[in-house]
């Protein structure tokens, strides 16, 4: 993320700048029945900036694609944030102050 650039730098005054908002809000995973949590990662092991099911571990991959890459989780493993040391998941998200 760059961060060189003013808020409102090349958008239109009626854009919404989501940078601040979304900012520390790393897409997480946690198992509903272990409480395990695990960071997005990508397939080489480093921290993803979106969604991505290539680092779990296996026993929370539900579906594979013919070239073996995870498509789908088990319901119990829950999409979420890690934001200021602890795990959201959405439907918590509106519960937690957003910073000014």
């Amino acid at each position: 993320m760059n961060t060189d650039k003013s808020p409102t730098q090349g958008k239109s005054t009626n854009e919404v700048d989501t940078t601040s908002i979304f900012a520390g809000m790393q897409p997480a995973f946690e198992h509903a029945v272990t409480g395990e949590l695990h960071l997005a990662q990508l397939a080489d092991g480093s921290i993803a900036n979106e969604y991505s099911f290539a680092a779990l571990p296996d026993d929370w991959v539900a579906q594979r694609d013919t070239n073996g890459i995870a498509i789908a989780i088990h319901a119990e493993v829950i999409p979420g944030y890690w934001i200021d040391n602890q795990f959201y998941s959405f439907s918590q998200l509106s519960e937690i102050p957003l910073a000014a």
